[in-house]
This record gives structure tokens, sequence and C-alpha cells, in this order.
């Protein structure tokens, strides 16, 4: 009778153990996902503000060293891996048995797969936030050949007078009832609009930033009595070469007033908490941090103006209160596009955008 006892004693206890370090690796498969979620998720975040997939790899990694408060928490190796829509990540929880081992079990490798992804863009090139009416509509194209692949939308009146206008994207604007406006007034020459224009309700911001939202690599202030920071080829501690910015975010409480001639070439972002002057020939630049090249909180007509000849811009230009105007020849945006509260474009002599989308900020989600 003793010996069936100890005997059942001995399975009772054995069960349990085995119970109580399932129960443990349960919790810390769990934690594990929870993890793998939030990394992921904080990758796919920078690929949504239009970053690049080295951006999206450097915030998984911040991100795994913020979660990892009990020291347990590691990437399996080949891990995390990122494209320009998704970022995918498997990690791993170091957990330690209790009684297992007493029976000559391992501890399992307790681990979590994640993928995060996002649809690579809307379908707006041009935005205006603001429900703007004539004599400051919400978007005025009056260039002349402007070919736009993607779609244009305005909370204000959308009007449009120059010639050879192509649109290959929807065309909406807010309804007039709503925001007081009249119709859209299209008196181009040699006009193709894929569709619409049609009138919608309000629509919010596709995409958004703040000047808070921006790491400053070079800080500039305007000189004493003055409230604009001039840039020209002589300026010190901007040029990496002659006719080559150097790679950085450019950031000032002041305006900006940038002067160039001859080929500019380089990487960067303005953000300025005033206006932002742009007046150069055969300009090339690329956006350098989440694929915005031009942000300003000036809530002026020309928050953002941009003049001159044969310049080329990769990526956004992005103000919440003020207009922006561009009048170059040709000003050719790739992987970019306008968001403003108004926008105007008299621009001459092929000035056009091509494939310049916005990047939907609600299209990330977990698919694995």
């Amino acid at each position: 009778m003793v010996i069936i006892m100890v005997l059942a004693m001995s399975v009772v206890f054995v069960i349990g153990a085995i119970t109580v370090d399932i129960g443990l690796w349960l919790t810390e498969r769990r934690g594990a996902q929870a993890d793998a979620d939030l990394i992921a998720l904080a990758g796919g975040v920078e690929l949504q503000l239009g970053g690049s997939p080295a951006d999206a790899l450097a915030a998984a990694h911040a991100s795994m060293a913020r979660n990892d408060e009990q020291g347990n928490l590691s990437f399996v190796e080949g891990s995390p891996e990122a494209t320009s829509e998704c970022v995918t990540v498997d990690v791993r929880h170091e957990t330690r048995p209790l009684f297992v081992q007493i029976f000559g079990l391992n501890e399992p490798d307790v681990g979590a797969h994640a993928m995060a992804c996002i649809e690579q863009q809307s379908n707006i090139s041009i935005y205006a936030h603001h429900p703007t009416c004539p004599p400051d509509a919400g978007v005025v194209l009056s260039g002349d050949s402007l070919d736009i692949d993607g779609g244009i939308h305005t909370n204000g009146e959308l009007v449009v007078t120059g010639d050879s206008i192509s649109v290959d994207g929807p065309v909406t604007y807010q309804d007039p009832s709503l925001s007081g406006c009249d119709d859209p007034d299209l008196r181009a020459d040699d006009e193709q609009i894929a569709s619409g224009p049609t009138s919608t309700s309000f629509v919010d911001w596709p995409l958004f930033f703040e000047f808070e939202d921006f790491d400053c690599d070079f800080n500039f202030t305007a000189p004493a009595g003055q409230d604009t920071v001039q840039i020209n080829e002589d300026t010190p501690g901007v040029w990496q070469s002659p006719g080559v910015f150097n790679t950085g975010t450019y950031c000032s409480d002041d305006h900006f007033n940038v002067t160039t001639t001859g080929l500019v070439t380089g990487t960067v972002t303005f953000v300025s908490r005033g206006r932002i002057r742009m007046s150069a020939e055969d300009l090339d630049l690329t956006a350098h941090q989440h694929n915005v090249l031009f942000f300003s909180d000036s809530s002026d007509d020309n928050a953002i103006h941009i003049s001159g000849d044969h310049t080329i811009f990769r990526g956004l230009m992005f103000t919440e209160n003020g207009g922006i105007i561009l009048s170059g020849h040709p000003i050719q945006f790739f992987d970019g596009g306008i968001l403003g509260d108004h926008i105007v474009f008299n621009g001459e002599g092929n000035s056009f955008f091509y494939n310049s989308q916005i990047p939907d900020e609600s299209a990330l989600s977990l698919v694995e």
C-alpha cells in the first residue's frame, strides 16, 4: 500500500512539475509574440513614414532594445529583414525550466514570428487640406505640359487653367455645400483627367508631420536683426564638396532662403518653423528623413516656394497651415508628393510630376 502511494505521489509530482513548466513556456510564448508584433510594427511605421528598409531595420532594433526589459529577448540569426513594403521579425525568449531538467528534458526554444506590411502607395499626388475658395483656391494648376501620375484631392476649390494638363489618377474635391466654394473651374486647353472631378466629403491628411518628428543634423539661426537663414554656394558647413550638400536634416526656427547656381545634388531634408524659399538651376535632391524634402510650420501663402529650372525632387513637401507655390520649368517629382493648406502650380515648359504618390498612413498591418 505504501509503495502504491509513493508511486502515485511520484506520478502526481511529475505531472504537476511538467504542467508548471509548460504553463511558464506558454506565457513566454505569448510574450515573445507580443514583442515580435511590436517590433515588426515599429519597423513598419518607419516605412509608412517614407523611410528606407535600412531605416525600418534601425527602428526594429531600437524597439527590441526598448522591449527587452528582462534581458531575455533576442533576434533569431538573420532577423530582422526589411523591404520597401514589409518588415519581418523572428525573436527568441530565453527561458529556464523549473522541474523538467530533473527528468532529463531540455528547455524548449520559445520564439515568435511577425510580419508588418504597408500598401506601397495611395493614389494621391497633390493634397490641399483647407476648404479654401478663390482667390486662394485649394489647388490651382496653371502650368503648361503638366503630367501627374496619381490623383488630386482638395478640400477647397479646384482651378485648372493651364495647357496640356494630364492627370492619370482620380481628381476629387470637397462637396461645395460643405466647403462653400464653387464647382471646379476647368478652363485648360487639352485637359485629360482619368477620373472626375468628383465631389466627396471632407478628406483628412493622408500623411501628417510635425516639427518635432525630425531629428536635426544641422541647426541654423539667422544673423542678429534678421529673420532669414541665407544658404548659397559660399555658406560654411553646408557643402560636402562644390555642388553637393552635406547629407542630413537642416533645421531652423527662422526662414530658409536657398539660392544656388549650377548643378546641385544632395540627400537632405529642410525643416523650418518659418518659410522655405528655394531658387536654383539644375537641382537634384533626394529626401533624407521620412521621405520629406521640405517641411514648413509657416502659415504664409508662400510657406514653401520653389522656383528654378531643371529641378528634380525625390520626396515630399509638407506644410500644415501654409501654401505651396511651384513655379519652375520643368519640375520633376519622383516617389514624392505635395501636401499643404493650399497649392499653386504655375510652371511652364514640360513641368510634370512622375509617380509622385503619397504613402497611405492607414495601410500598415500585421500580415503574419
